[in-house]
């Protein structure tokens, strides 16, 4: 079968957009485990920059933010369990998915929206420098959140500063 021209640009337009498309969408798939960037070590400051609630500095450009409740710190991945959009800071309290309006609290539990998974924690320390240290490649559930390895202590962390 021959095509004239007009067929072919029709056809080659259409193999180009359903391959953007499954390019596009399977990243974001309903379900699906959003991929970070290969996990590494994040150095994201001093112990005292960081007050209570949620700081989303990090959200954009490493994929993480950072809670502090209490005199705990701990770090969970800024990716939305429904669509892996970035999520941002809604209140001092919760994280807001800004694509489908999924919203999270302080724990990282789907408080309403389409999501319905938890977001994954950290490992997270501290260095010689007393620099808070998150380590990308460690992923924990939030049934493991009483694991040391997913927060700091800040009490004597800030003491020792």
């Amino acid at each position: 079968m021959e095509l004239n021209r007009r067929e072919l640009v029709i056809s080659t337009l259409g193999a180009a957009t359903a391959c953007a498309c499954a390019a596009g969408c399977s990243a974001s798939r309903v379900g699906a485990t959003p991929t970070m960037r290969s996990g590494k070590q994040l150095d994201v400051g001093a112990v005292s920059d960081f007050t209570q609630g949620v700081d989303d500095r990090f959200a954009r450009t490493e994929r993480v933010v950072l809670v502090r409740e209490g005199e705990k710190l701990f770090a969970m991945s800024a990716i939305c369990t429904h669509k892996a959009c970035i999520l941002k800071k809604r209140t001092e309290a919760e994280l807001k998915c800004p694509c489908h309006g999924s919203h999270f609290s302080l724990e990282g539990k789907p408080l309403g929206g389409p999501a319905t998974g938890t977001l994954p924690r950290f490992a997270i320390r501290l260095n010689e420098a007393g620099h808070v240290i998150v380590d990308t490649s460690e992923k924990f559930a939030v049934n493991q959140s009483a694991d040391p390895r997913t927060f700091i202590m800040l009490g004597a962390a800030e003491r020792a500063e």
